[in-house]
């Protein structure tokens, strides 16, 4: 979890905060608080739109670490 400046918060216990999808609270099955390496892979259909991937992209940015490996790739299927 980061701050309003992108500073990770630090020592946050589960019982801190909740997390909702549609208006819906979704259980926690798995917490930590210690750091891990991450890589991730964003694939985007050729479909979305340059501006809305290029937000999506920049939203998976301020989810993860500075630390961490990120690649964006975009595909488009040829029939």
């Amino acid at each position: 979890m980061k701050d309003r400046n992108g500073n990770l918060v630090p020592e946050l216990q589960k019982q801190e905060f909740r997390i909702f999808d549609d208006n819906v609270e979704q259980s926690i099955d798995v917490f930590t608080a210690e750091a891990f390496p991450l890589s991730l892979v964003v694939l985007i259909d050729d479909d979305l739109k340059s501006n809305d991937a290029e937000q999506l992209v920049q939203g998976l940015r301020a989810l993860v670490a500075e630390s961490a490996r990120a690649m964006r790739l975009r595909f488009a299927v040829s029939t």
